[in-house]
């Protein structure tokens, strides 16, 4: 867009704001003006005259992407207070300054300091916001909406250092691999995600549970008792466990997906998570090769 097209555009949208509203270009020239605006400078309002402003400067505005607060005074004496913001680029015949009247300002310089230091707070609430949330999405794998392998080493290593005892649990889906094979990576997807909801339902509040890659998980738990991890393990394999009916797959047979599941205990069996899981993950390939599975072979489970 030519730079004489944005001004007009710009300065268009300014006439018909509400409030005393004004545009200045850098040199602190008035390039539009609200109605209200017109109204409150009277024969002051003409296109390109300069407005003084109290408080703060047009450079020192155009200098920050802050927020910034200042006062204006007609000619007939009546003060106005303004928030201040940085509009437009070089490109677009810019930048320019947009002050829009502000009540909150009156009180003199001690509110303005106040409100400046309000933006300010506000400003950091929303980028620690913003930064959470970009921290989240990164630490979450996006299909099943559990920690992802990064974030849950993360949190585990942090949630270790604040309790005295815990368990880790690493699971592995018997099966899985044969459900991609023959049913297609729609259906493998649509077991994991299922899977995962019924996993994270299972265990308690203050727990942990991620997807490590492809078809393994990990939980950690702390302060769970081990006279308790027997009955916890068998309620989690009935859990993560899914059946295709003959009719479902196409064949004579049915598809099961069952989990294998290893087990390790902080801090009796290991102090850094990185030997609780590696523990946790060998325990599962004995419990996988108890059950006829070894490695990447999965062996598809039959119903008689």
């Amino acid at each position: 867009m030519p730079q004489d097209d944005f001004v007009k555009g710009i300065a268009a949208a300014v006439a018909v704001m509400p409030g005393i509203v004004v545009l200045l270009d850098a040199a602190g020239g008035m390039r539009g003006l609200s109605v209200a605006a017109r109204a409150w400078l009277g024969d002051q309002a003409q296109d390109g005259a300069n407005l003084e402003l109290l408080a703060v400067q047009v450079p020192d505005i155009l200098s920050s992407q802050q927020l910034r607060f200042a006062t204006a005074v007609s000619r007939a004496g009546r003060a106005v207070h303004f928030a201040c913001r940085r509009v437009g680029r070089p490109a677009d015949g810019g930048p320019f300054v947009l002050l829009q009247e502000d009540r909150r300002v009156r009180g003199g310089p001690d509110r303005v300091q106040q409100l400046a230091e309000e933006e300010q707070k506000e400003r950091e609430y929303r980028l620690r916001q913003e930064a959470e949330r970009w921290r989240s999405l990164s630490m979450t794998d996006p299909m099943t909406g559990l920690l992802n392998a990064t974030g849950f080493r993360a949190e585990a290593a942090q949630l270790m250092r604040r309790v005295s005892s815990g368990t880790v649990m690493y699971l592995d889906l018997n099966g899985f691999k044969q459900v991609n094979d023959r049913l297609g990576h729609a259906s493998g997807d649509w077991v994991l995600t299922n899977l995962s909801r019924r996993l994270r339902a299972s265990v308690r509040l203050g727990d942990l549970t991620g997807r490590m890659g492809g078809d393994e998980f990990a939980v950690f738990m702390p302060d769970c008792p081990a006279d308790e991890l027997p009955v916890i393990v068998e309620r989690l394999q009935a859990i993560m466990r899914y059946e295709f009916e003959p009719e479902e797959t196409g064949f004579e047979t049915s598809l099961i997906v069952a989990s294998a599941i290893g087990v390790a205990r902080y801090p009796e069996e290991g102090r850094s998570l990185h030997d609780l899981i590696c523990l946790a993950d060998a325990r599962m390939y004995q419990d996988k090769s108890r059950s006829g599975c070894r490695g990447e072979e999965v062996a598809q489970l039959q119903l008689a």
